[in-house]
């Protein structure tokens, strides 16, 4: 078995600690944002209407925008879920395994699906913050944006990266076979 060193141990306890922050992050970020509406209309509103375009926050409002912005954050707590058994054995010496390939691969599926609702996500934002304008003013648009086509782009080269992984764990696995 092929050891990780010292260095790289040390880094996976790291790693771990953000990992676990990231999860942090996901799953109250959402609860947070939707409690403060100064934190929507810092955060939310510019994303999702045009400017002075009229919303309001009543609690239903609040309560969609919420679970629309618990659906991302799930996905992405999934993928980085997934990187901490693979981090778990890099610290505990195993340097190239399968599971890395696997977990990483695991967040690039988690990252390009999230990018991939964007757009639902964005209009599911917008017709929240419009649900208690008068009738006939509830706002859905649908649109793509930079950010959600490099997300994809990124969430792709994971899933590559994480099969490259998984193949040279095999590669490895096979060479030690010999020695």
């Amino acid at each position: 078995m092929t050891t990780s060193s010292p260095r790289a141990r040390a880094a996976a306890g790291r790693a771990i600690c953000a990992v676990w922050l990231g999860l942090a992050l996901a799953a109250m970020a959402p609860l947070l944002v939707w409690l403060d509406p100064g934190l929507i209309e810092l955060a939310v509103v510019p994303q999702v209407l045009p400017r002075g375009e009229a919303h309001a926050l009543s609690p239903l409002a609040r309560l969609v925008g919420a679970a629309a912005t618990a659906v991302p954050s799930a996905l992405l707590a999934y993928g980085l879920a997934g990187l901490l058994p693979a981090l778990g054995l890099l610290r505990a010496g195993q340097a190239i395994t399968a599971a890395t390939g696997r977990a990483v691969a695991r967040l690039g599926l988690a990252v390009g699906l999230a990018a991939a609702c964007e757009p639902l996500w964005r209009a599911v934002l917008g017709m929240a913050l419009t649900l208690g304008e008068r009738p006939g003013e509830l706002r859905i648009a649908l649109g793509l944006s930079a950010n959600a086509g490099l997300l994809l782009a990124l969430g792709i080269i994971l899933v590559a990266l994480g099969q490259v992984l998984r193949d040279a764990a095999a590669a490895v696995a096979e060479n030690e076979g010999f020695v």
